[in-house]
């Protein structure tokens, strides 16, 4: 992937939710970061139905894996997934036995 020259810019975030309360804030910001940065380098291009391409959604959640990576050490990447994706589940840890894994909810 070529990244092209862009002048220098300040981005500012800011957020009213408790640190570490496991609310997926730094998620959502890790989300925005990257889809950011991929747009303003031109490596994904801006959606033309409020959507972004399956391939585009898959490198947004990449990069924004890696910045939780960064954040968090080692991650589940369940947060970055939703927060790219949209929605909600609930994930069960796989635990003596029984079967874990994440499960849409609807509502």
């Amino acid at each position: 992937m070529k990244l092209t020259f862009r002048p220098g810019v300040t981005f500012t975030a800011s957020a009213n939710l408790p640190i570490g309360a496991g609310l997926g804030s730094s998620a959502a910001f890790s989300t925005c970061a990257a889809s950011s940065l991929l747009l303003a380098h031109s490596v994904i291009s801006k959606p033309q139905n409020e959507r972004f391409s399956t391939t585009e959604t898959n490198l947004i959640d990449g990069y924004a894996f890696l910045a939780e990576k960064v954040l968090h050490g080692n991650p589940s990447g369940i947060d970055n997934a939703v927060s790219v994706r949209g929605g909600a589940v609930a994930f069960t840890r796989s635990m003596g036995g029984r079967q874990g894994g994440l499960v849409p909810l609807n509502g």
